[in-house]
Order: C-alpha cells, then sequence, then structure tokens
C-alpha cells in the first residue's frame, strides 16, 4: 500500500519541470497534454495503478494514464471534447517494484 513513485511537476518553462519526486529519473514532453513518466527503480509487471491530479483551475479538464510499462506510464490531461492541455499536476505510481 505504498506508492512506488511520485512526481509533481509544473510547466512554467512551456515542458514539464519536476518540482518534486521520489523514484522518477525523467519526464518526457511528448507533446501538448501527454507526458512520459519514467521511473528510476522498475516496477515489476507492467500494469500498477497511477493517480492524477492536475491544478485548480484547470476547469474541464482530467488526467487518465494509458500506456503503461514496467520503467514508464504515458499520461494525458484533456477536456470532455480530447482537446490536450499542458498543466501543473501531480502523477502517483502504485505496485511492486522489480
Amino acid at each position: 500500500g505504498v506508492a512506488k513513485s511520485w512526481v509533481s511537476y509544473d510547466y512554467s518553462t512551456g515542458t514539464p519541470t519536476v518540482m518534486g519526486s521520489y523514484n522518477i529519473s525523467s519526464l518526457g514532453d511528448d507533446g501538448t497534454g501527454h507526458i512520459q513518466v519514467n521511473y528510476d527503480t522498475d516496477l515489476s509487471a507492467a500494469h500498477g495503478a497511477t493517480v492524477g491530479l492536475i491544478q485548480a483551475g484547470a476547469g474541464g479538464y482530467s488526467m487518465a494514464g494509458s500506456s503503461q510499462a514496467v520503467g514508464s506510464v504515458d499520461v494525458w490531461v484533456s477536456d470532455d471534447n480530447h482537446t490536450l492541455g499542458d498543466f501543473d499536476g501531480s502523477v502517483v505510481i502504485f505496485g511492486d517494484q522489480a
């Protein structure tokens, strides 16, 4: 029941910048509203549980995780019309480490 990785990031520089983290090696900026979160220590299986939160004031936008791998997870931020957007946020990953 303990988070294996987490990251808090912001977009003040135009790309996602790590503000704080645990077991995160890097963030990939894969386009508007699309971040790849890369782990220092891999999970033992590709399907951990990913929880995300975007900044207050990002009205109508939500975060979803996809394309999980043992070493990373892709995160998408979009509104109800599937319009992607870059917003500050946090991602937490639960699972077993390798």
